[in-house]
């Protein structure tokens, strides 16, 4: 009876580090998203590995995002239905992460920028966004989150000096409706806003300032989560 037990223990303790590594193992992919900000390329697709994991990015769009293996991975960028890189770099994918792949352009020529997301819940009734710079143009952008009808003149920006190619921390406020104003370093003038944005509790956006054909600038939200 005793032998029995034992036996029966055994199995039990080997059946139990079994169902470990398989859960171990089933915690390795990630997710990546493509966003185009490269005006000279058109419609770009994300190769992860040499392979096409996101295709048909137009200029000024955002991909959701899609399931990529973990690991050490060559990241690039491809005119949609090539697989020849325009620009590729070796990074480092960690498991249950998400990335966002942002392409521009620097001097006429495509570059990537992988850029960390945190999508992790907001405090209750809050929401959170983020500003990502992708317009060449503008070295520095500073950012003014504010209710509808708010005098600006005496504000300081709600989020300051994001660089070119650069993400800022995650703001994070009260769900409501707001106005977002994008201007110059030390500027209340806007170069480019959306205006009356409902933002609600649980969401998590990312604003992503681009240049234009025409020289001017425009902005859009992307719905990261909820």
């Amino acid at each position: 009876m005793e032998r029995t037990f034992l036996r029966v223990a055994a199995w039990a303790a080997l059946l139990a580090v079994l169902l470990a590594a398989m859960g171990c193992g089933s915690s390795t992919t990630a997710r990546v998203r493509l966003v185009n900000g490269d005006s000279g390329s058109g419609s770009l697709d994300l190769l992860v590995g040499g392979k096409a994991a996101i295709t048909g990015v137009a200029f000024q769009n955002a991909s959701g995002y899609s399931p990529v293996s973990t690991g050490t991975e060559t990241v690039g960028i491809a005119t949609t239905g090539s697989t020849t890189p325009l620009t590729e770099q070796n990074s480092l994918i960690n498991s249950g992460t998400d990335t966002t792949v942002l392409a521009t352009t620097v001097s006429s020529l495509p570059v990537t920028v992988l850029i960390a997301d945190d999508n992790s819940d907001a405090n209750g009734g809050d929401f959170k966004l983020r500003v990502l710079n992708a317009a060449p143009s503008h070295n520095s952008l500073d950012v003014y989150i504010v209710v509808p009808g708010t005098d600006t003149t005496n504000l300081s920006p709600t989020i300051a000096g994001v660089g070119f190619q650069r993400a800022s921390s995650y703001n994070q406020q009260v769900a409501g409706v707001y106005d977002i104003f994008y201007t110059l370093p030390n500027s209340k003038v806007p170069i480019a806003s959306n205006r009356s944005v409902t933002l609600n509790a649980g969401q998590i956006r990312t604003a992503i300032v681009f240049d234009n054909a025409d020289g001017s600038t425009t902005a859009t939200l992307v719905a990261d989560k909820n």
